[in-house]
């Protein structure tokens, strides 16, 4: 029997759009956003981690921006 190394895929490879639960809406993720995470999750877990890091600053941010707004 083949063993699988690696996490198993985090979004289906030929889907042009993913729908995600969360909490009482709906997230449409589309295809370039999908591409980016495949990316992502293709890299060192050093390298994810500091992406990561990075986009959650970012994140933080912009809703701090709109809050303000």
């Amino acid at each position: 029997m083949a063993q699988v190394t690696g996490p198993p895929p985090l979004i289906p490879s030929r889907a042009e759009h993913l729908r995600q639960r969360e909490g009482n809406s709906e997230v449409l993720l589309d295809k370039d956003l999908i591409k980016r995470i495949t990316e992502i999750q293709q890299l060192s877990e050093a390298d994810r981690q500091g992406i990561f890091f990075a986009l959650d600053g970012l994140l933080r941010d912009a809703k701090a921006r709109k809050a303000y707004a």
